[in-house]
């Protein structure tokens, strides 16, 4: 009679265990389990370059090492709301980025990048001269954004506003990312800067 009520007993609770219903999306959302955070700061740590003349650049630097490249918001054509005429990967008379083709593993190809090389040439209605984006660090040219050619002003968007992804120089990758600014030193040097 024992074994009988305790089968009666274990059969109920499984009864009683499928019959409620599975916790809603949105009582997941409440409870905190979702992980809302914007893309960028998921997935990437943020770097960031200051230049002397205001031309700031953040660095989105994934665990694989690899680094997007876009304006930071301090950038005088994001604080200003300069209109972005065009941008051109046409660095030079003999050199364009968008002709970067890069294949296989060991990113064979790939266009080499020094600290002080123009990615690109970013024109303003409202300047004469461009801003020349530069690369500040040693690395690979995997990619640019091609579609900037066509769409300049998603320069200004929150999203595909990246101007190029670089592959590091693996030999000192840690050196080169120790000289970008991290968030807080970001911060600190924008409020020492003159107004």
């Amino acid at each position: 009679m024992l074994n009988l009520c305790i089968k009666i007993e274990s059969r109920i609770m499984l009864i009683e265990e499928f019959s409620r219903a599975p916790p809603s999306i949105v009582e997941e959302f409440a409870e905190g389990k979702f992980d809302v955070r914007p893309l960028e700061d998921r997935y990437y740590t943020k770097k960031y370059n200051c230049d002397s003349d205001g031309g700031d650049y953040t660095f989105l630097v994934h665990s694989n090492k690899l680094c997007v490249i876009k304006l930071a918001r301090t950038h005088p054509i994001l604080v200003r709301n300069l209109t972005i005429k065009s941008v051109t990967f046409q660095v030079s008379d003999t050199l364009n980025r968008l002709d970067n083709r890069v294949s296989g593993k060991g990113k064979r190809g790939a266009q080499l990048l020094t600290s002080t090389s123009t990615l690109c040439l970013i024109y303003c209605e409202e300047q004469s001269e461009p801003y020349v984006v530069k690369t500040c660090m040693t690395a690979k040219l995997l990619e640019v954004n091609d579609t900037l050619v066509s769409k300049p002003e998603l320069l200004k968007a929150d999203n595909l506003n990246y101007i190029a992804i670089v592959s590091p120089r693996m030999s000192d990758h840690e050196i080169q990312l120790e000289n970008l600014l991290t968030e807080e030193q970001y911060l600190e040097n924008l409020s020492t800067r003159p107004t």
